[in-house]
């Protein structure tokens, strides 16, 4: 396996992030009831089965990276928002997601500030330190025979034949296949190619 980095490993976004580790696939349960509902269930169960096999692949490979269990507290100042807290407590329960409603002195456990008059607390929800998860990503990588390539930026993509050929400053790559993961950066299809691409 090869993997391309325009420099070096966490030196944009993936070493910039907030390090919240969510238990899901889908960006919450209520975005997955509305987009997916028949692969709802699913989608929260592989979620949740998702978060657990991070915490165990980083046990397995002894990556120190500050991973914690600390939890997710959503809250609301605006009876509306109170509202949407209810909706996710119940969704939340329909899953069997464990949380908590919290008003009064039981948020102000977890949150004492005059502006939130309640939330919703998510004990299945984990911090981790982003720097370290680069860095002990790319040992683990390199030390399973990963090639990395740092400080070499793809700077065009084409097809000869039945390969994928990526061309940086230093030379090419071809490749049967080849998946794109740009993030911020300007992608390297126009739009017109994208959706007739054999990546």
């Amino acid at each position: 396996m090869l993997e391309g980095s325009a420099r070096q490993c966490g030196g944009e976004a993936s070493g910039r992030n907030g390090g919240f580790c969510a238990p899901s696939i889908s960006h919450g349960v209520s975005n997955a009831l509305k987009r997916w509902p028949k692969e709802a269930e699913q989608l929260v169960r592989l979620g949740r089965e998702n978060l657990v096999a991070l915490e165990e692949d980083l046990q397995r490979y002894d990556m120190h990276v500050a991973f914690e269990r600390s939890g997710k507290l959503n809250v609301a100042s605006q009876p509306w928002q109170v509202e949407g807290l209810r909706s996710m407590q119940r969704n939340y329960e329909r899953f069997g997601i464990a949380c908590e409603f919290l008003d009064g002195e039981a948020l102000k456990s977890h949150l004492d500030s005059p502006a939130y008059v309640a939330g919703v607390f998510e004990p299945n929800y984990a911090l981790l330190n982003p720097v370290k998860m680069v860095a002990e990503l790319r040992r683990v990588c390199l030390a399973q025979g990963v090639q990395l390539f740092e400080h070499s930026p793809v700077t065009a993509l084409h097809q000869d034949r039945n390969h994928q050929v990526l061309e940086a400053g230093l030379g090419s790559v071809r490749a049967g296949k080849v998946a794109l993961g740009t993030n911020i950066a300007p992608p390297l299809l126009g739009a017109e190619v994208q959706g007739h691409s054999h990546l």
